[in-house]
């Protein structure tokens, strides 16, 4: 689930109220998380789906290559007990969710088939006007598998008042032994779903929503404080417990993003003299679990998903025209690595799940 970006004033006093200290909760990384659809992160590797075939990709976070690549699925989900949870390829009306072991993903796989309503499609890559989205988190020994087909009408004519049809479901998956479970009654819910008592009491006073990253609540405000802006970050654990808030001024950045496990922010300038399509931009990260900065470095694009991986910071790039020496390169929608130091970079091609088909024809005036 992304982090919805947040301006405003933050009242001084409220800092200070849950500004942490000695009494602050004890903070955990998140197990494992999404960059975005088809790129989940667990710490070790970042499982990828491939953009050259049907198939998953486990990246080594250090230097990008690939440690095993298996067809067996086409996009990862989670990682749970020790297995990697993926959607395979299948046709309606069934849906195919895959375990496979992390390190090995040819050792005892486990496939089950999902029944789906009627006229659902089990899309990998959107339709024109269909998307069919599906998600997972743990729950004890079991994963929650949830989907969502959605289909649009799409016209080249106005249409009024159109809905689009949607229609979900959840079952639960055994990872090891591959086994499903249907609910007789309503499903668990996602743990960060809905946030406890203690956030939103606190979030009453606030001008602007909290959402979730990774497994933290966060609140991310702007301020000015004696001429100079500030960015404010609350943040509290899932169960409530409140965490140090962190105060960082940068000049005159555009725009602040989280990370997507919540330890780390970046702040995002537009160079001045960039180059453009090679460093037009600037990222300042700073660690919130420390409350430091880590390192600033000139970036080609603006604030994108990403994450810091140990000594690497992993962020999606967009399909785009990238200066390299006197030429200019297409570089398709990809995941970049670059260590802290800047001595190592690299990138690799993922999968785009967008529609870019043809679309109808729209009526001339």
């Amino acid at each position: 689930m992304g982090l919805r970006h947040v301006a405003g004033l933050l009242l001084g006093p409220l800092i200070a109220a849950f500004g942490g200290g000695p009494c602050a909760a004890k903070e955990s990384a998140a197990p494992c998380f999404e960059l975005r659809p088809g790129v989940v992160v667990d710490g070790k590797a970042v499982y990828v789906s491939s953009s050259v075939r049907d198939g998953i990709e486990a990246l080594d976070p250090v230097t990008g290559i690939a440690r095993w690549r298996s067809d067996r699925a086409v996009l990862p989900l989670l990682v749970h007990r020790g297995r990697l949870i993926a959607q395979a390829k299948s046709t309606a009306p069934s849906l195919a969710i895959v375990s496979l072991d992390v390190t090995n993903p040819d050792k005892d796989p486990k496939i089950a088939s999902l029944a789906l309503a009627s006229g659902v499609q089990p899309l990998v890559d959107d339709g024109l006007g269909t998307t069919f989205r599906v998600s997972a988190f743990g729950h004890g020994q079991r994963v929650i598998v949830h989907w969502v087909y959605t289909k649009r009408t799409v016209s080249g004519l106005p249409q009024r008042n159109a809905q689009p049809t949607v229609v979900e479901g959840d079952t639960a998956f055994d990872p090891v032994t591959g086994a499903l479970k249907g609910f007789t009654g309503a499903p668990p819910s996602h743990p960060m779903a809905n946030p406890p008592a203690s956030v939103r009491a606190a979030n009453t006073a606030l001008d602007h929503p909290f959402a979730p990253a990774g497994n933290v609540w966060i609140h991310v405000s702007r301020r000015t404080v004696q001429g100079t802006k500030r960015i404010e970050v609350m943040r509290w654990t899932g169960g409530g417990g409140v965490l140090p808030a962190r105060s960082f001024s940068v000049k005159d950045w555009l725009v602040e993003a989280v990370s997507r496990d919540g330890r780390h922010l970046a702040a995002v300038t537009r160079r001045a003299g960039g180059r453009m399509f090679v460093d037009d931009y600037r990222w300042t990260l700073f660690d919130l679990v420390a409350g430091h900065p880590v390192v600033s470095y000139p970036a080609p694009s603006s604030a994108t998903p990403f994450a810091v991986i140990g000594d690497m910071v992993v962020r999606i790039a967009a399909a785009q025209a990238v200066r390299e020496g006197e030429k200019l390169v297409r570089k398709p929608l990809r995941l970049e690595g670059r260590s802290l130091d800047g001595k190592a970079t690299w990138w690799h091609a993922i999968r785009d799940t967008r529609y870019r088909g043809p679309m109808p024809p729209t009526r001339r005036r």
